[in-house]
């Protein structure tokens, strides 16, 4: 089991662009691990690390940006909620995989990473 503790002392001394960054990446790996029937206690694990991650970044974000991390949040435990189900049908598993990227994506945007990158 993770040290949570240790991992939230560590993910809230990183700059806000940062912890965004993190939930992006973790949710990436939701995406990247979908297609693997074998990974599901794997995708389970990033879906509650991204869960946490989530929980820690809504407290200091903007009100617009923090309904969307509503929305997500509400996603993932929807995922948790019915896990066994949806990962026992690939269909499901493809829409995750889905649903993840594009949020992903969203969250990455958010973060302002990008275009930092560009600009530095």
């Amino acid at each position: 089991m993770p040290d949570w503790r240790a991992i939230e002392a560590s993910f809230l001394r990183q700059p806000k662009a940062n912890r965004l960054g993190e939930l992006a990446a973790s949710l990436a790996r939701i995406k990247s691990r979908c297609q693997n029937p074998a990974n599901q206690g794997l995708v389970a694990a990033f879906i509650e690390e991204s869960l946490f991650f989530v929980g820690l970044i809504i407290p200091d974000t903007d009100t617009e940006k923090a309904g969307e991390l509503n929305q997500l949040q509400s996603q993932l435990r929807e995922w948790q909620q019915d896990w066994s189900n949806i990962w026992a049908s690939p269909t499901e598993r493809g829409n995750i995989a889905a649903v993840a990227s594009n949020w992903s994506e969203q969250v990455l945007s958010m973060s302002g990473l990008l275009s930092e990158s560009i600009t530095a």
